[in-house]
Parts: structure tokens; sequence; C-alpha cells
């Protein structure tokens, strides 16, 4: 089945990922869901549905958030999973508090076929409502009971839209947001999440409105905390955490995982994964689908989750072709939230390849190096295995940064070494009366030699003020010492600074080089022309004193 073929009966079943739309701050249009994400999801859910729980992705951009996904797919399970999100009226008890709109009124229980309850503060009033008109718009609060007027204003907005008949799916899914029975954890840094759902907008509302979403609180009643406004009471559709441990904490209460449907990592948060591979095991052990998504660079890394029995969808540029992830109206404009996915798709899908070999042995030693380091580190602290990783995104910095230097430098020593194989061998006109010993003429590997040298010893002066800022001591101190505990911060944040300017300064320095011997190799080509000149000069010379001798 082609790929166009699996989205529209994906599309069919799930008509949420086709109607609703999302934006960024004031922009006024929407986009739906990049289909390559809805494809994504497919995947994602024919793996669960054959039993597999250890779920990785690695998307084709790095830098592209995830959160409309997450999104798109708890809209999608309150709409499509049976059980996922049931009526407010099925789970009220009488005494309790619902919010109808923006009021908070008391339930008191049902006469008929209709709704009792009760509003106003200093004097009472009992009023009855339709269930089959009303029911939907009721929603759990732990809010005190709102005054008579504001209850008229209200419900005179819920009589509008009942008259409207303004009963899209964006409003069924607004109206279920406080009967979610299951959560989706998102292992996210918090300011981030929060920052994206105070800006995104979903079909031009604020996600405020239209779905829960909170943080773990083992000291509340149910676990979780809600960010939302209005005091819902309710579970969040979305929990998100910055640790990975805290997550595992959640999950140790039956109660708490019995209330989780998935869990989804950043790509941002792999390291988190990583480095807490113990706590990721434990929460693996509660058999909830886990999705992991990969940073595209972090191969790596990426055999400590395949060990666990994670199984992996690359997007690779093979599997970019088909026309369904095509999109005409691509865009640089850094307000669109599919922009940068789509334009990276297109030139994926479209692009032609020339496969290119490149050596360098200094690279080579380099990597044989870092590999024997992450070896020798695997039971190592976290702050060990992290300074491991910055040593890989050092070689890879290295690798992206030198490579145009190193074309720009083999390509003017080549040339230069051409010419001098040209004066020894006698090609051409420039033909030598005398031979030349090959072994003689080391001025090229000298240079080559030379500026391998220099740029090793970038490298090593780095390295050296890095030894020098990471803090050692051999004497025992109290797990909470705070001078051990400033000293190792200190000592992070220098190495830090070091590694950061490395990687920044790294690039400049070797173009320097580069354009140093780019210099010195002129320089090399006008003292040949000379030399040549000179020996035309001698062998002119030497065939007048011939002459003159012969003559005589």
């Amino acid at each position: 089945m082609l790929v166009s073929q699996i989205l529209e009966q994906f599309y069919k079943q799930h008509p949420t990922y086709r109607n609703i739309g999302y934006s960024l701050g004031n922009v006024q249009y929407s986009e739906r869901l990049h289909p390559l994400f809805v494809f994504t999801q497919y995947i994602i859910d024919t793996m669960i549905s054959k039993g597999e729980k250890r779920i990785a992705i690695v998307l084709p951009d790095d830098d592209c958030n995830i959160l409309p996904f997450i999104l798109a797919k708890c809209f999608a399970n309150i709409q499509d999973e049976p059980g996922f999100a049931g009526s407010v009226l099925d789970e009220i008890k009488p005494g309790q508090m619902l919010r109808l709109g923006d009021a908070v009124v008391k339930y008191l229980g049902r006469e008929g076929d209709r709704i009792k309850y009760s509003i106003g503060r200093t004097q009472v009033t009992e009023v009855t409502s339709p269930i089959f008109e009303y029911h939907n718009f009721f929603e759990k609060s732990s809010g005190a009971v709102s005054s008579w007027g504001t209850y008229i204003k209200a419900k005179k907005k819920i009589d509008d839209k009942i008259k409207s008949g303004d009963n899209n799916e964006l409003n069924a899914i607004k109206l279920k947001r406080t009967t979610i029975k299951k959560t989706t954890m998102l292992l996210s840094a918090k300011n981030d999440f929060r920052d994206f759902m105070n800006q995104v907008k979903i079909n031009n509302n604020s996600a405020d409105d239209i779905i829960t979403y909170g943080e773990i609180d083992l000291q509340s009643g149910n676990g979780f905390a809600l960010y939302n406004k209005g005091k819902l009471d309710c579970l969040p559709a979305i929990t998100v955490s910055a640790r990975l441990d805290e997550i595992n904490d959640a999950l140790q209460s039956e109660s708490v995982a019995g209330k989780v449907i998935a869990i989804f990592s950043t790509v941002d948060k792999f390291d988190e994964i990583i480095d807490n591979i113990e706590s990721l095991k434990e929460c693996l052990r509660k058999k909830i689908p886990f999705v992991v998504f990969v940073p595209e660079q972090a191969f790596e890394k990426f055999a400590a989750i395949k060990n666990l029995g994670f199984k992996v969808w690359h997007w690779k540029p093979a599997t970019l072709k088909s026309e369904a992830f095509l999109k005409e109206d691509v865009s640089d404009r850094q307000e669109r939230i599919f922009g940068s996915i789509s334009k990276k798709i297109n030139s994926a899908a479209l692009a032609e390849y020339d496969f290119v070999k490149c050596f360098d042995n200094v690279l080579k030693t380099n990597l044989r190096l870092i590999r024997d380091i992450s070896f020798h580190t695997n039971d190592g602290d976290a702050w060990l295995k992290q300074l491991v990783r910055r040593l890989w995104g050092f070689q890879n910095e290295i690798v992206s940064t030198c490579y145009k230097a190193d074309l720009r430098f083999d390509a003017e020593l080549q040339s230069l070494r051409q010419k001098v194989n040209g004066l020894i061998n006698g090609n051409g006109e420039n033909t030598n009366h005398y031979k030349i010993d090959p072994k003689n003429i080391t001025l090229i590997d000298d240079i080559e030699n030379d500026y391998k040298r220099r740029q090793g010893n970038i490298l090593l002066n780095t390295v050296k003020y890095i030894k020098s800022e990471i803090f050692e001591t051999k004497i025992r101190h109290k797990v909470n010492d705070k001078w051990l505990k400033r000293r190792l911060a200190i000592s992070h944040r220098k190495v830090g600074k070091l590694f950061d300017g490395l990687l920044a300064s790294f690039g400049g320095e070797s173009e320097l080089l580069e354009r140093d011997f780019t210099n010195r190799l002129q320089e090399i080509e006008k003292e040949i022309e000379q030399e040549r000149e000179a020996q035309g000069n001698v062998e002119e010379q030497l065939k007048i004193n011939s002459k003159w001798t012969w003559g005589k």
C-alpha cells in the first residue's frame, strides 16, 4: 500500500488530525499537523498494536517541535478511544462543584431528565437545566460557588451556543476535558512546555480552554497538579516532567501508573534518558508504551536503549520520497510551526547525492580514542558520561567545521605536489637535464605534517586547560557538603566554558591555519618559478659556453 493511501485511511479513522490546526502567537492562519507526524503516529500505533512497548523515533529535523504531535494524539484519544473520556454526570456526586462556562455551581442531583444545582453565596437559589442540552457543558471544579449575576452571564453564553448549533469537533473535545481518565506523560523541559502551551492556538482558540495539562504532584489527592486556570478538578491530559526519576517515582504508585496511557520523551531529553538508565528500566517494567525521540547525531549513544529492546524507526532520505510528505507552501518564516521540517523534507526528497569518501588519519585516531574512553566510562557517574558525550560532539564539530578548510588546503597542496612532480619527472616543458631523487624532496610532506601538528596543538592546549580546571579531591566529604558542591559546580561551569570556547574558536583557528598555509603554498609556487627561471638561465649559459669552446 502506498504512503498516501495509508495516510488517507488513517485520516478517515482519526479525522481530528485533518480538522484541527495549530498556530503560534498572533499568527492568524493555522497549520494542520504535518503528514510526516501523522504517519509517525500511524507507525507508533501499529507497533503498539503488535505488542511493542519500547519505541524510538529518529526525525529528519532535531529542532522540530513535537508538542503539536502530542496534542494531536490527545485529541484523537478523546474522540476515538472508547472509555478514554466520559460524562461528568456519570462520576459526580451531590454536593460537588461544577463549572458551567465561567460560573461555578453546586450539584444537587437529577430530577427526571433535568439537572438540579444551586447558585449564590449569601442567598442560595436552586435551578434545574435539561440534561440533553446542558450535560456536555458541565466540568468538574474545586472553586467556590459563583454569584447569581455571574451565573446569568455564563448561562446566556451557553444558550447562544446551543441555539447556534455550534457543536464542532473542537467543542466536543473541549467539553470532555475534565472527564479524561488517562494522561500522557511527557519528559520535556517544563519552561519550554509551558511557554509553548501559552503561545499555541488550536483553531484560533487558547490551549488553556481546550485541553487540560499539568505536572506530577504526589502530595495531591490524585497525584497530579493542573496548570489550567479556573480551578478545575480533573486529570491532566498531558503531564509534563523534566526528570525521568520523577516519572519513575510517580509510576511506583499503582494508582498513578494506572492512569498513564503512554510516555513520550522529547529530543532534547535524550541525554536525560541515557544518564538515568536504571530509572528507565524501572519505568519500562510498568509495561506502559514508552516513545523516545532520538537526535539524528546520537547513533553512538543509541546502543544504550537498543540493548533494552527499543524498536527504532529512522526517517532517512530514502523514506521521505513520497509525494504525500511534500509541501508546495514551504516558507522560511519563523512563525510557521512546521516550516523547518517541511523545508528539510522537501530538500531530502528532491535532492541528488554524490557520495564522496574522505580520509584523515588524525580524525580517525581521535575517533578510536574517544571510543576507548566511552567503553571505559560505561560505569562512571553522570557527569563523566556527559563529558564523554561532549567529546563526541566536539569530534563531530571538528569534522563539520574543518572539512571545507581542509578541502581548500588539500587542493592547494595537491596542485603544488603536481608541479613538484613535474620538475622531478620532467613533464612537458619542465623537462630537466639532471636526475632528481624524489626521496630528497620532502617539502610537501613537511608542510602537510606541520599543518596537522598545528591543528593538534590547538586541541592539546585546550585539553591542558580543561585538565587543570577539573576539580578532584581524595578527602572524604559529607553527602550534602556545601563547599564540595560549590567547588564541583565551579569546575563544571569552567570546563563547560572551555569546551564551548573550543567549539566556537576551533573553526576560526582552522581557517586561519588554512589561510596561512595557502599563502605559504603561493610563496613556494613563486619560489619554484624563480628556481625554474634560474635553472633556465644556467642551462642557456652552459650552451653558450659549449658553443664558445667548440668554436675555439
